[in-house]
């Protein structure tokens, strides 16, 4: 089982990055929303998928993720640098806790 936190500490590909998080309660969710802004990256990082590649992390890109509270998946958006949807990536997981770093 891996342990991941939300603002990549140890993803060295990000040279530089900007990091928000906050908590969310309405309609249809509650938990934590995160904002992890790739503003420097050392190489971009392309994924594929059978015949198709898509570059889901380079300069300029915005990771959103949302934890919900007592959830046992998270969500992340990964949008280009002009704000562009590129991917959504679910990820199972056993529980969800918050650092005191946030």
């Amino acid at each position: 089982m891996k342990r991941r936190y939300g603002n990549r500490p140890d993803w060295k590909r990000v040279t530089e990055r900007r990091f928000v998080q906050m908590q969310r309660k309405e309609p249809g969710f509650m938990g934590h929303v995160t904002l992890l802004e790739l503003t420097k990256v050392r190489d971009p990082l392309i994924a594929k998928r059978g015949e198709t590649s898509v570059c889901i992390a380079d300069n300029g890109y915005l990771w959103m993720q949302h934890f919900p509270k007592g959830g046992h998946h998270t969500l992340t958006t990964m949008r280009n640098e002009k704000h562009e949807i590129v991917q959504y990536y679910f990820d199972i997981v056993k529980n969800i806790n918050i650092t005191d770093q946030g």
